[in-house]
């Protein structure tokens, strides 16, 4: 009988303090409302006048234009403005691309694995440009370049619509990409590529694996740092050809993800510089006549300031005849 007497007499008290912290709650929400209903807020006008003063834009805008000049200022006020590009003249890359091609005033990076078109998809960018009647300078650094295949996708060598050159150091083609600039220059460089471009202290020294990654990076990121404002004033676009390597021990590791078995040469100043980075890869290749073959080859916008990025279509090359553009 005591026992129930004991575990009655909890029960009740467990009960009790149940329904004591109940009624602090409530009592507790019933104050907090009564606090906010008392409560006296500004309005929203009087709050902003007396956050700061009225801030003159027209007059900040006059000193900067004053003092750095008129054009380091840019007026958006008009609203959408259609951007400058290079066409490729492929409707399907063109239209992936979301803007038409690549854009003008901008640096652009086409990679990937080797034999996947990407001298030849730039020899296609290079023949329309020209078309146009648009400059091209082409910085051969592999010194691979065949006249009679760059022929093929319509390249012309006419002395006022093509500059070719075969730079020995990376310092020797920003300095040449430098002075077409500083004249106004307003088509189209295409370096190919960036693994064979060895700065000349590299070449001198004959310096070791780790000491040559490292200062062509350097030297890579102060180039195209030093290009930016230069082709965005004058619409000029430099597009770079790179390539992949495999990551030390990634093809060993079952777990890592196809796209991280890769990286691409020069550092880390390509990822950041380009406005646009598109990705080549071959998907299929098939025999064409019992001869040649064709070969379908994915083209993905891993990286787009201008559009959409992550986008992709497929492109048909043919051997000796071009790429499929219809």
């Amino acid at each position: 009988m005591a026992d129930e007497a004991n575990s009655v007499s909890a029960g009740e008290a467990k009960g009790s303090d149940k329904k004591g912290n109940k009624k602090k709650e409530s009592s507790a929400v019933t104050h907090y409302h009564e606090l906010v209903s008392t409560q006296e807020v500004a309005p929203a006008a009087q709050a902003q006048a007396s956050v700061s003063p009225v801030f003159d834009l027209a007059g900040t805008l006059r000193d900067i234009k004053k003092k750095f000049g008129v054009e380091s200022v840019s007026d958006f006020s008009g609203g959408y403005i259609k951007w400058p590009v290079f066409p490729f003249g492929i409707p399907s890359l063109d239209t992936m691309l979301g803007i038409g091609g690549i854009a003008r005033g901008r640096v652009i990076e086409i990679f990937g694995g080797e034999h996947v078109g990407k001298t030849s998809l730039c020899m296609r960018l290079a023949a329309v440009a020209q078309y146009y009647g648009i400059p091209v300078i082409w910085m051969d650094y592999e010194y691979a370049f065949d006249v009679n295949y760059a022929q093929v996708f319509g390249m012309s060598f006419d002395k006022n619509l093509m500059v070719f050159m075969q730079p020995t150091t990376l310092e020797e083609g920003f300095a040449a990409i430098g002075i077409a600039l500083s004249n106004g220059f307003p088509g189209l460089v295409i370096i190919d590529s960036i693994p064979a471009m060895q700065p000349a202290e590299v070449l001198e020294k004959g310096l070791d694996q780790e000491a040559r990654i490292a200062i062509r990076a350097n030297k890579l990121s102060q180039g195209v740092a030093g290009i930016l404002r230069p082709i965005g004033a004058t619409y000029a676009s430099v597009v770079f050809i790179n390539q992949l390597r495999t990551k030390i021990g990634a093809r060993t590791n079952p777990y890592t993800p196809e796209f991280e078995k890769y990286v691409t040469p020069g550092g880390l100043a390509m990822k950041f510089f380009t406005s646009m980075r598109l990705h080549m890869q071959r998907v299929h290749t098939e025999s064409w006549e019992k001869k040649n073959k064709y070969s379908e080859i994915r083209v993905a916008s891993i990286k787009n300031k201008l559009a959409r990025p992550y986008m992709e279509c497929v492109l048909t090359l043919y051997p000796g005849v071009g790429f499929d553009i219809k």
